[in-house]
């Protein structure tokens, strides 16, 4: 949702100066006697257009916070879960697997440090997965 409230400033800026060429020349167009107002009339009203444009921006602020506080909180649990994981395994190793086998204390440490923070950004980077394949698409269509 976010990510399709950023297309709605650039189509209504379009809006924004046709009306105000519009108001500048003073190109007014012929009006029936109608009483209401048709939803082109009032879409193609400027001050409209800049409502919808402030509107689409607070909305897209407001979603990709939202967003990025869920991203946040996500990749905290996947970071400590790891580390709490690796913890765990290498409290139950042996004093002989840590002393004279394969795996030694700054192994572990690596282990818990390194591999937890690259999980914490494997999980930030796949949630741009599919917003850049959506917004490439819409953007081209829009073309």
């Amino acid at each position: 949702m976010g990510d399709t409230c950023l297309f709605i400033p650039p189509l209504a800026v379009g809006g924004i100066v046709s009306y105000a060429t519009k108001l500048y020349y003073n190109e007014e167009q012929t009006k029936d006697n109608v009483c209401y107002v048709t939803v082109q009339e009032f879409f193609s009203n400027g001050f409209v257009l800049l409502l919808v444009t402030f509107i689409a921006i607070v909305v897209r602020a407001f979603l990709m916070q939202y967003g990025g506080n869920i991203m946040d909180w996500t990749t905290i649990y996947a970071r400590t879960a790891m580390q709490a994981f690796i913890y765990d395994k290498s409290l139950r190793l042996s004093t002989w697997t840590l002393s004279s086998g394969d795996m030694a204390i700054g192994q572990i440490t690596n282990h818990m440090s390194v591999d937890a923070l690259s999980i914490h950004w494997f999980t930030i980077g796949h949630t741009w997965i599919w917003p850049i394949p959506y917004q490439a698409s819409v953007k081209s269509f829009n073309m």
